[in-house]
């Protein structure tokens, strides 16, 4: 299917059906290479089967190179259907139907509500069957993820109630009320659009649905394997690196690690003031042996793309510069600046956030919520806290570190947990004054840090969206669009160094232009073609020849008599005003353009540390 979006073909038919089990292996390779996916469906009546496109098992898809998106339904047509305990029983039968099967760790299993259900019983029944549905997969050890798949209102309610990590509409239901003035939900991943029959290669045919697939979400299942871990790529990878830094022999194997990881993007001036610069040795000796940075890989508790290189860069600034206090500066490669980050976006978004609190509780780390604070960063900070520490406290080498969190059964799986006991001592008390400290200390190296972070975050913004007449709210998460940071004074704009020094350039120009225009008016005022007959008729002066003419091309003079002056009084008086201003604004934007280039956010930091911690800096 060539130029249009990628889809999925899902039959809806149970086993025994009609039409069932007339795709086969090569029904299912023509459906492949016309683009589509296959979503399985699960359903329970006795044994539980898997049900594809025409109710072939798996051996019948995978070969055709097509995915899985597995779905769990029992039941689940009627209302009575749904509630708690009916919701963990069902958690209990998917996790061992998924295993039984064998799905790998991080597979997201789309529990059904094939039943139109309203708000009210949304509330009532269909999120309390999903938190049932939670309580179970956590008691089998977080092996699978929950998804949903129902009307566009089911979808968006239990996401946001029950964090699920994608949402299957079910939108070729065009009766049910929750699909009717409902938007798609921010998490969906597949959308249900309509019921066709597919002919297959040998005369068969049999009914299928067309469903679209958004990129960048769900991926699917491609093969089998009980063993298969998301974050298993990411393992082996650190695993490998550590063997290289090892055998490279210049220093902490570790760091080198961490250097390599982040040396794509953060290695930059201000990165490398906080940590010093990626060894450039050990990042040729990797590429010269195979080696490329990492660019991502999919967390196994929660389904979130995470980004290898955030991790490691605050895993180095921990094992660097971590302490139990919140002004070591390791701090801010961490949540630290996640929270100034933050903050400068409720300034931005204040006119329709008067409430701090109510922005916080709507944007920081929320599931689902794009934020420059958001979930997936969250996750980032705290693992590279852990395995940072770790190294620091040498308890484990890097690659071990990386192995005993990710690995099944992992601390990943309460890896909050381990964070809020280890860094906080398990006290909210301690948690919120470090919080507090952050974002109002008046220390030296936390101001200096604090203005770094968020100038380094708008460096090349050249007009702050909150300056500009926009209805745009869109954050990004750990690369988004350039925007100037508010400064936090209430109505005012933010307005970065290079502007100043622009605006004074301004100045600088404006002043010499107003200069000429005043000149050029006085000439025009002050110097007729008949001054004596001008003096008289015009202006009813007595034509004195021994005091008239003109007195000088500056300042402007010229006169009828000894006390009467043709020239405007207020033009020489404007004239120096705009030749001062000229000077002025050259001179500040002077100043400006060296301030900018001698107080760069790195240097200011950079020279901040060392007043604070000079052992620091080393």
């Amino acid at each position: 299917m060539s130029g249009g979006p990628p889809r999925a073909a899902e039959a809806e038919r149970p086993p025994g059906a009609p039409g069932s089990g007339a795709a086969g292996l090569e029904g299912r390779q023509v459906l492949a290479q016309d683009g589509a996916f296959d979503p399985g469906r699960t359903r329970a009546g006795g044994d539980a089967q898997l049900v594809g496109a025409g109710g072939a098992a798996l051996a019948d898809i995978f070969p055709a190179k097509l995915k899985v998106f597995p779905i769990w339904q029992y039941g689940a047509r009627d209302l009575k259907d749904f509630g708690y305990p009916t919701g963990y029983l069902h958690g209990l039968r998917a996790h061992d139907t998924a295993e039984g099967l064998g799905f790998g760790t991080g597979t997201v299993i789309h529990c059904a509500v094939d039943y139109d259900a309203t708000t009210e019983q949304i509330a009532s029944n269909i999120v309390p069957y999903f938190n049932g549905v939670v309580a179970a997969l956590n008691s089998r050890g977080k092996k699978y993820l929950h998804g949903v798949h129902g009307s566009r209102n089911v979808c968006a309610q239990v996401s946001k109630h029950t964090y699920a990590r994608w949402s299957f509409v079910s939108g070729m239901s065009w009766g049910f009320s929750g699909n009717l003035g409902f938007p798609h939900p921010d998490n969906w991943s597949l959308n249900q659009i309509q019921e066709s029959s597919f002919n297959g290669p040998n005369g068969g045919s049999f009914p299928l649905d067309k469903d679209i697939w958004r990129p960048g979400t769900d991926p699917g299942v491609a093969a089998v394997d009980k063993s298969a871990n998301p974050a298993g790529t990411f393992v082996a990878y650190v695993s490998k690196l550590y063997e290289l830094a090892t055998a490279y022999g210049k220093g902490d194997p570790n760091r080198l690690v961490m250097q390599f990881c982040r040396s794509k993007k953060y290695n930059d001036k201000l990165w490398q003031t906080l940590l010093n610069p990626a060894d450039a040795g050990i990042i040729a000796y990797a590429k010269g042996k195979g080696m490329e940075v990492l660019e991502e890989f999919n967390d196994p508790s929660t389904g979130y793309t995470l980004d290898p290189q955030h991790i490691m860069a605050a895993a180095e600034g921990q094992a660097k510069a971590g302490g139990p206090e919140f002004a070591y500066y390791g701090e801010f490669m961490r949540w630290a600046g996640g929270l100034y980050m933050l903050y400068a976006e409720w300034r931005r978004d204040s006119d329709s956030y008067s409430s701090g609190y109510k922005y916080c509780q709507d944007k920081m780390a929320r599931p689902g919520v794009r934020s420059s604070f958001g979930y997936a960063v969250l996750i980032e900070d705290t693992d590279g806290y852990l395995l940072g520490q770790d190294c620091k406290a040498k308890k484990k080498n890097i690659a071990q570190a990386v192995q005993a969190h990710y690995g099944d059964g992992g601390r990943f799986l309460k890896r909050f947990s381990h964070f809020f006991n280890d860094r906080f001592g398990g006290t909210a008390g301690k948690a919120k004054a470090a919080a507090h400290s952050i974002l109002t200390s008046s220390d030296g190296l936390v101001t200096t840090m604090r203005t770094g972070i968020i100038e380094h975050q708008v460096k090349g913004c050249r007009r702050p969206p909150c300056c500009r007449r926009t209805n745009s709210t869109n954050t990004a998460r750990a690369s988004p669009s350039r925007w100037c940071a508010c400064t936090g004074r209430s109505g005012s704009c933010p307005v970065s160094l290079s502007m100043r020094v622009s605006r004074w350039v301004e100045g600088a120009f404006c002043g010499p232009l107003g200069a000429v225009s005043s000149y050029a008016w006085g000439l025009f005022e002050g110097s007729p073609f008949d001054i004596e007959e001008t003096c008289r008729l015009a202006h009813g002066r007595q034509w004195d020849p021994d005091a008239a003419g003109p007195g000088g091309l500056f300042p402007l003079s010229n006169k009828c008599n000894a006390t009467y002056e043709l020239v405007p009084a207020y033009v020489n008086p404007l004239i120096y005003l705009g030749i001062g201003t000229a000077v002025v604004c050259l001179g500040m934007a002077v100043h400006q353009a060296r301030t900018r280039r001698e107080n760069r956010p790195e240097q200011e930091v950079e020279r901040a540390i060392r007043r604070s911690s000079p052992g620091a800096a080393r």
